[in-house]
C-alpha cells in the first residue's frame, strides 16, 4: 500500500533525525530478523529527547496510529494532552481526529474535551467531532447535547441536524427528531437532504398525510415539471448539449 509506505518512510525520518529510541524486551538479534511492521509490534515504548518540539510528538502519534502500533501511542500523545489548548489546539485536534479515524473514540475524547472548553477552539467543527466520538461510544444523551451545541453555533450545519435527528429517533423521541429537520417551506432554497430525511421519518412513523405533502414539496423543488411532450423533448435536447 502506497500510503503505508509513506508513513513507514516518515517513521524512518523521525528515527534518523529526531533521535527516537524504541524499547523492547525482545532480544536485539531476534528484532533484526523481523520486518519493520513486526518490529513495531515487538517494541514496548518509544521515547523522544526532552528538547523535541511538540509538532514532532503529534506527527509521531499519527504515524504510529497509521502503522497500527496503537500500543506505543498513549505515552507520546499524553505529552500533547498536557499542553495548553490555546497554544497547541491544532495539534490536539490532529491527534483527536487521528484517533477517530481508527475508531478509538475513548482516546479521542480527552483531546476534544480540552478543545471544546477552550476559548480559541470551542467552535462548531470541534463540537461536531466531540459529538461524533460520543456517538461512537454509544453515549447518546451526551452526543445529543454536543450536536445541539453544534447547531446553536452553526444553525445551517445540515449534517449536524441530520445526525441529531437520527440520535433523537434512537432515543425514542420522533417528534423532536422531526422538529430538528424543520425548514421554512416557503423559503427560496430548501436543503434537499433534510427534506428527504424528514420524508423518511414521517413515513416510518406512519404519518402518511404529512409524508405526502413533504414528498410533493421535495419533488417539486428538485425535479422539473414537464407538462407536455414538447417540454420533454426540449429538456432532453438541453441534456445532450
Amino acid at each position: 500500500d502506497g500510503g503505508i509506505e509513506l508513513f513507514e518512510e516518515a517513521m524512518e525520518v523521525i528515527c534518523e533525525h529526531c533521535d527516537a529510541k524504541f524499547e523492547a524486551t525482545t532480544n536485539p538479534a531476534e528484532l533484526s530478523q523481523l520486518e519493520s511492521d513486526q518490529q513495531l509490534q515487538a517494541f514496548s515504548a518509544v521515547n523522544l529527547p526532552d528538547s523535541t518540539p511538540q509538532e514532532i510528538y503529534s506527527k509521531l502519534v499519527i504515524i504510529l496510529l497509521q502503522l497500527n502500533a496503537k500500543h506505543l501511542v498513549s505515552n507520546v500523545a499524553s505529552i500533547i494532552l498536557d499542553e495548553d489548548p490555546e497554544e497547541f489546539g491544532d495539534l490536539m485536534l490532529d491527534i483527536g481526529e487521528a484517533y477517530m479515524n481508527k475508531e478509538m473514540y475513548q482516546e479521542s475524547l480527552p483531546f476534544l474535551e480540552k478543545l471544546i472548553n477552550s476559548v480559541n477552539y470551542g467552535q462548531a467543527a470541534v463540537w461536531l467531532r466531540y459529538g461524533e466520538s460520543l456517538y461512537g461510544l454509544g453515549k447518546l444523551d451526551e452526543s445529543e447535547m454536543a450536536y445541539k451545541k453544534v447547531i446553536s453555533l452553526a444553525p445551517q450545519h445540515h449534517d449536524a441536524r441530520r445526525s441529531l435527528s437520527a440520535i433523537l429517533t434512537e432515543l425514542g423521541r420522533p417528534d423532536e427528531a422531526l422538529l430538528t429537520l424543520d425548514q421554512d417551506d416557503e423559503a427560496e432554497l430548501l436543503n434537499p437532504s433534510l427534506l428527504y430525511e424528514k420524508c423518511n421519518l414521517l413515513y416510518s412513523e406512519g404519518r402518511m398525510e404529512e409524508f405526502s405533502a413533504k414528498a410533493e414539496l421535495l419533488l417539486s423543488r428538485n425535479f422539473a415539471q414537464i407538462r407536455n411532450k414538447e417540454e420533454m423533448y426540449a429538456i432532453a435536447a438541453q441534456k445532450r448539449l
